[in-house]
């Protein structure tokens, strides 16, 4: 299941509102054997050179994993989180091009 394919994010910190260099989908999923929910992020870059300093899920509350940093990714290349024991409300993504972040309304 899709949570949410975000087209516009806003540049928070320093610069102003501008076009983001990625972008971010989240998908619930479920781990058959030991039945756990988790949520996978999928961080796509939206130009030819991204480097992925930093993800903060729930401000420090989700535990991610895949956290190496810092991740480069060439254009349309993908960077894979996954999120365990939390349903993703925020998500902070630090770029070489500055702080994004978005808001969900998380699985009901």
């Amino acid at each position: 299941m899709n949570k949410l394919i975000i087209s516009a994010l806003c540049l928070t910190g320093l610069t102003a509102c501008s076009e983001p260099n990625i972008s971010i989908s989240i998908y619930e999923k479920h781990e058959p054997i030991l039945g756990i929910r988790y949520e996978e992020i999928w961080i796509k870059a939206l130009e030819d050179e991204v480097t992925i300093n930093g993800v903060v899920g729930n401000r420090g509350g989700c535990r991610m994993q895949n956290k190496s940093y810092p991740h480069k990714l060439a254009f349309g290349e993908v960077f894979i989180l996954g999120a365990y024991e939390c349903d993703v409300l925020e998500l902070e993504v630090t770029t070489n091009t500055g702080d994004w972040a978005e808001t969900y309304d998380g699985y009901k």
